[in-house]
């Protein structure tokens, strides 16, 4: 069986009893279709990115499952149908989002596109790699802008004057959208073997002074962590 992580986000009101069914049903979904829970993880109420419906904070469930990943080899099998080469790398443990890049085979020349599997877009991924390319980077992360609502009236003042009250001011953030590319020197900063997201590479290579970019995006861009999302967008 193949391991995967999956973080549910709950409504920020949602109940400790409701969080209980929630993580319960989750459970039974898995189990019914051949997998298993290794581990679950509550990390509680957390700030979200960007407002989901008008919420500013989820409750954020974990899970560690085993699971038949083979099902999405036997649908795709090498990808000759769809005109591409496609190969498979089996983790044993979780590696996170960068800790698997040192195990699969790569050209040690030529940077690579690393995206997200749940990340459908219009975005051209030659003009990504051409941008990389130009700017001589070790390492580029595509990003959106989103617009993000402060829920509480910003208040500016002078020391203990009062200037001017700002009524739920609205924002533009960068996000990270999911897709990087990387020069084979930043995949050899990540160690063998252990958990390491993209988010630590980044980390890491800035501190080491490595030219690290950002490439903004304004194509279309969905997450569909899952078939309902899907479902939702066919609608």
């Amino acid at each position: 069986m193949n391991l995967y992580e999956h973080t549910i986000v709950a409504r920020q009101d949602t109940s400790p009893a409701q969080i209980k069914q929630l993580t319960e049903k989750y459970s039974k979904i898995v189990e019914k279709n051949d997998g298993e829970i290794v581990q679950t993880e509550e990390w509680g109420l957390l700030n979200l990115a960007y407002d989901i419906k008008k919420n500013k904070k989820g409750t954020y469930i974990h899970f560690k499952i085993k699971g038949l990943g083979k099902i999405i080899e036997d649908h795709f099998k090498d990808g000759t149908k769809y005109g591409v080469n496609i190969s498979y790398h089996r983790e044993k443990k979780p590696l996170g989002t960068a800790g698997s890049l040192r195990s699969i085979n790569v050209d040690k020349n030529n940077p690579i596109i690393v995206t997200n599997g749940d990340v459908i877009t219009e975005v051209n991924y030659s003009e990504i790699l051409d941008y990389h390319k130009t700017h001589h980077a070790d390492a580029t992360m595509a990003v959106r802008t989103v617009d993000q609502e402060n829920p509480y009236g910003v208040v500016e003042a002078e020391g203990v004057k009062f200037k001017n009250i700002i009524e739920k001011p609205i924002t533009k953030i960068s996000v990270n959208a999911g897709i990087y590319v990387l020069n084979n020197k930043a995949i050899q900063l990540t160690p063998k073997n252990s958990k390491y997201d993209m988010t630590d590479l980044f980390s890491k290579l800035r501190k080491k002074n490595k030219n690290t970019v950002i490439f903004p995006i304004h194509e279309n861009l969905k997450e569909y962590g899952s078939r309902n999302d899907i479902n939702k967008k066919k609608k």
